[in-house]
């Protein structure tokens, strides 16, 4: 039977053409329930977006839960097969609280999965399958990869016991260098000075990287950099606004990286902004002064 398209919507399509895309390359469609029971997600909470949850108890009085995520029923009723490759793929409705929204959103969620024996050459086209679904989806995208391997060669050199190593690796995710610079107090100034340069974004400027989002905005420029602050300052609001502190977390965040990128195209210093701030503790200071006499 021959379908005509013009009658499928454009989700419906991008759908249709990652199904066939992800047939092609050996991957098996994976089809479950739309329900879980909620204990996989109580258990997993940091490995979610969200930890809120749409649960009901079903007529056995099982607490259940319409699935937030995937990847975590996969894990769970897939067979544990660690000699073999499984490769699947899926494209299913999630439920969840969306990005600034008040409350839950049914969303389409299409991806795939590589479970088992993963070599060096499944990685390369979960890669290139990965650039090939996003250009599916719009030609304007960017892919922006990252691999703890190369944080953990920084790290190494540093001789941090190991029980310190998730608060350094917490600081790094935030990008909070004074934060990395404390933790490796004591350790070799060149290994500390080699890590604060894969954190900061300041490098990415003059040493562009091809594909990242960051070298994407500095080629864009001052108007696109200053459009994104707009746009993530209204995010804030938005999550702030409905009382949801991970989300306004999660916004405060993106603001804060737009922020930094803005310092960088306009050379502007964190010792610039600590001074200004100083500056007007110095006015505070003497405007309570003059009050007080």
């Amino acid at each position: 039977m021959t379908i005509n398209d013009s009658v499928l919507q454009s989700g419906e399509k991008i759908i249709f053409a990652l199904r066939e895309l992800y047939l092609q390359q050996g991957y098996t469609p994976y089809r479950m329930s739309k329900f879980e029971e909620y204990d996989l997600y109580a258990r997993n909470k940091d490995f979610l977006v969200s930890d809120q949850v749409i649960t009901f108890t079903d007529v056995n009085g099982r607490l259940m839960a319409l699935k937030p995520d995937v990847t975590l029923s996969i894990i769970k009723n897939s067979k544990d097969r660690p000699q073999e490759l499984q490769k699947l793929f899926y494209n299913e409705n999630v439920y969840r609280v969306a990005k600034g929204a008040n409350g839950f959103k049914e969303i389409m969620q299409a991806g795939l999965e590589c479970i088992g024996r993963v070599d060096a050459g499944s990685i390369a086209q979960v890669i290139a399958l990965a650039v090939k679904s996003l250009c599916t989806v719009s030609p304007d995208c960017v892919l922006e990869l990252s691999n703890l391997s190369i944080l953990e060669e920084a790290v190494g050199p540093l001789g941090l016991p190991e029980e310190a190593k998730p608060s350094l690796y917490q600081a790094v995710s935030e990008k909070n260098l004074h934060g990395v610079k404390a933790l490796c107090a004591g350790a070799e100034a060149e290994a500390v000075e080699k890590l604060l340069r894969l954190v900061s974004i300041r490098g990415r400027k003059t040493e562009k990287k091809e594909g990242s989002y960051t070298t994407y905005l500095f080629e864009k420029g001052l108007d696109k950099i200053l459009k994104k602050v707009g746009e993530e300052s209204t995010e804030v609001i938005i999550a702030g606004k409905a009382e949801d502190k991970r989300e306004t977390v999660y916004e405060i965040a993106d603001l804060a990286y737009h922020v930094m990128v803005l310092m960088v195209e306009m050379g502007i210093s964190l010792e610039d902004i600590h001074k200004e701030l100083a500056s007007r503790h110095v006015i505070d200071k003497k405007v309570k002064q003059e009050k007080m006499t």
